[in-house]
């Protein structure tokens, strides 16, 4: 699949930390969030097939509910604690619950 570029300029984005998690191998994985304002007047025609999945805007209820199939499952599980807490988050999985430390 071609690269899909959005050419969104944003006049600033600020880093919100590192979500890490082990997974069932014992292997640390993990991705960096960054965070960026668009003005509400912004338009962007979504959705648009990318690499990583469907760009698309969505409200954050929508994305936080728990019975939505339509995302990875992790992120209504670490999406809360970031966005209220900046910085390193590691998340582990015991008794087949997702747990959460903030580091």
């Amino acid at each position: 699949m071609p690269q899909i570029l959005t050419f969104i300029q944003l006049s600033g984005f600020i880093s919100q930390g590192v979500v890490t998690w082990l997974t069932p191998e014992g292997k640390v994985d993990g991705i960096h969030v960054f965070l960026g304002e668009l003005d509400n007047l912004f338009t962007y025609d979504t959705p648009i097939k990318t690499r990583e999945g469907i760009l698309d805007w969505k409200d954050i209820d929508w994305i936080l509910n728990p019975n939505n199939l339509g995302i990875p499952e992790k992120i209504p599980h670490y999406l809360p604690a970031l966005l209220a807490h900046k910085g390193n988050h590691l998340f582990t999985y015991r008794q087949s619950k997702m747990v959460h430390q903030k580091l």
